[in-house]
């Protein structure tokens, strides 16, 4: 593991490697995926713009949950 500019890291062994991102997405479920779709590729600009990881270096995944399983303390805690 290395420590790269602006507090990221890579774990890997070449330090030759290219800088590389990998955004999680938690959304509830049964979301459009059309929509997912369209804001993976806006979050893929966005790192590429600032931070300069190229499109082709970057990965979004999706993981669908039903509302019940989110808390969220500014929200009151658990979700109906």
């Amino acid at each position: 593991m290395r420590t790269l500019p602006g507090g990221l890291i890579w774990l890997g062994r070449d330090p030759q490697a290219p800088s590389a991102a990998l955004l999680m997405c938690d959304v509830r479920a049964g979301r459009d995926r059309a929509v997912r779709h369209e804001l993976a590729a806006a979050l893929v600009d966005l790192v590429e713009e600032h931070t300069g990881v190229v499109k082709m270096n970057a990965k979004v995944e999706f993981t669908q949950h039903t509302g019940d399983e989110m808390y969220h303390p500014l929200l009151g805690g658990p979700q109906p």
